[in-house]
C-alpha cells in the first residue's frame, strides 16, 4: 500500500516546537506514539507534549467502542496521535473535540454553516460525522489520537449517508480540498491553543454542543456496556442541557437534572 501524497514532513511547523514522525504505513499510530514514549523513557530522554505520529495508512484504528474501526485510503485523511505529557488539562477529550472541530472550521468557514461536537468524541457537520477521536493515557503521557476526513469522498455502505469530509463539503463551493499537511498545521495550532490551562473551552462547548436543548436517549456506562446487547435497559430520556466543568452531560429528566461522566447518545 503506497500513500499517494508526498509526505512535507520535515517542513511541518508544530507550534509545540516537538518533532513530528511520519510511517506510510502503519498497524495504528496509537501503538507509534506509546513506542515513541517507551523508547525515549527507556533512554532517559525527554518528550516534548505535542510530540506527533502521523500515518499516510492505518490498518489497525480503533474507535472508542470495540467494534468500531478507522480505515481510509492511503493519503485521502489525516490520521495521527499526538502525545501530551500527564496531567494533561481537562476535561481532555472534549478539548481534543473542539481543536478538531476549529480544525474543520478553518477550512469551511465560508460555507455559513460549521461544525458540531456530539458529546463526548465526534466532530459533525450537518448530522455527518466528520473524524474519529480516542484519547488514552498511561498515567505518564496522555495520547490524542485522530482522524480526520480529508479527501475520502466514498464512505462504506453502512455509513455512506452518515458521514463527511472537506472535500465533499468544499465541492459544493467549487473548492479544492486542502492537503492533511495543511490541515495537520492547523490542528497542532488548535491543539496547542487548548493545552493552555487557561483555554476558555466552555462557552464555544456551549455553542457547538450537538443536540443541546433537544429531546434524546442516553444510555449510561461504560463504552463497552453501552455497546452491549442489554445497552437500552437502563436508558435515559430527556433534554440535553449542556456540559459541567468536569466534561460531563447533563440532562434534564422527569427526576430533575442528571449529570453523566460516560454513556452513549442516542436520538429519538
Amino acid at each position: 500500500m503506497k500513500n499517494t501524497v508526498d509526505c512535507p514532513i520535515n517542513k511541518i511547523i508544530n507550534p509545540f516546537g516537538a518533532p513530528v514522525f511520519y510511517k506510510e504505513e502503519t498497524g495504528s499510530t496509537m501503538t507509534d506514539a506509546r513506542e515513541i514514549t517507551k523508547k525515549a523513557l527507556a533512554e532517559e530522554s525527554r518528550v516534548l507534549s505535542g510530540t506527533t505520529a502521523v500515518t499516510g495508512f492505518q490498518k489497525n484504528g480503533r474507535g472508542r467502542l470495540p467494534a468500531r474501526k478507522w480505515l481510509s485510503k492511503a493519503g485521502e485523511n489525516l490520521i495521527c496521535t499526538s502525545i501530551f505529557n500527564a496531567p494533561a488539562p481537562q476535561p481532555f477529550t472534549l478539548r481534543v473535540g473542539l481543536s478538531v472541530s476549529r480544525t474543520f472550521d478553518y477550512f469551511i468557514r465560508d460555507t455559513g454553516e460549521l461544525t458540531q461536537v456530539k458529546w463526548p468524541n465526534d466532530v459533525l457537520f450537518q448530522g455527518k460525522k466528520m473524524s474519529g477521536i480516542l484519547c488514552e493515557s498511561d498515567g505518564k503521557f496522555v495520547y490524542a489520537g485522530t482522524g480526520l476526513n480529508v479527501s475520502q469522498k466514498e464512505f462504506p455502505p453502512e455509513i455512506n449517508n452518515k458521514a463527511s469530509s472537506l472535500a465533499l463539503i468544499l465541492e459544493n463551493m467549487d473548492k479544492k480540498a486542502p492537503s492533511v499537511w495543511e490541515v495537520l498545521e492547523i490542528l497542532l495550532q488548535e491543539l496547542k491553543n487548548m493545552s493552555d490551562e487557561t483555554y476558555s473551552w466552555e462557552k464555544e462547548m456551549e455553542k457547538k454542543l450537538y443536540k443541546r436543548n433537544e429531546r434524546i436517549f442516553f444510555v449510561p456506562g461504560a463504552a463497552s456496556i453501552a455497546s452491549s446487547k442489554e445497552k437500552f435497559a437502563n436508558q435515559e430520556e430527556g433534554i440535553l442541557r449542556g456540559i459541567d466543568k468536569s466534561g460531563g452531560l447533563i440532562m434534564e429528566t422527569e427526576e430533575g437534572l442528571k449529570t453523566f461522566y460516560s454513556g452513549e447518545i442516542r436520538f429519538l
